[in-house]
């Protein structure tokens, strides 16, 4: 069984984690974010990620936003939120290591980190 993704979100005020289930890999998951709308707000944001994951028939819990805890995750999806730039998301990819460091592999914006790793976006969750 492959390890779950974790999903971290947040903004200024608020933050929170998700295990999501039944990915098979990061790059899903950052091409499904491009398909939930941003209105600056991380409580917000996270909440359409678990609607999408109820849409599509896969599991989530609710996990800490830490990004050193989650031992049967091994990537995780780190999404900042910043309301002074609306519809802009900042993404950190991360890998646990054997060893149990977190190691960050990508920074940038969605957008960016997405082209980078040749992702092409889904646009099927309504807002």
């Amino acid at each position: 069984m492959k390890p779950a993704i974790k999903l971290v979100v947040a903004d200024a005020a608020y933050s929170a984690g998700l295990v999501l289930e039944g990915y098979s890999e990061v790059r899903s998951v950052l091409a499904e974010l491009h398909g939930i709308a941003c209105d600056g707000s991380a409580s917000l944001f996270l909440e359409a990620a678990a609607s999408l994951c109820l849409r599509s028939g896969r599991s989530f819990g609710c996990s800490d936003p830490l990004l050193d805890r989650g031992a049967s995750c091994r990537d995780i999806v780190e999404v900042e939120i910043d309301a002074r730039l609306p519809g802009i998301l900042f993404v950190r990819l991360h890998r646990i290591e054997a060893d149990g460091r977190c190691v960050r592999t990508h920074t940038g914006t969605l957008g960016g980190v997405s082209a980078a790793l040749g992702i092409v976006p889904c646009r099927t969750l309504a807002a």
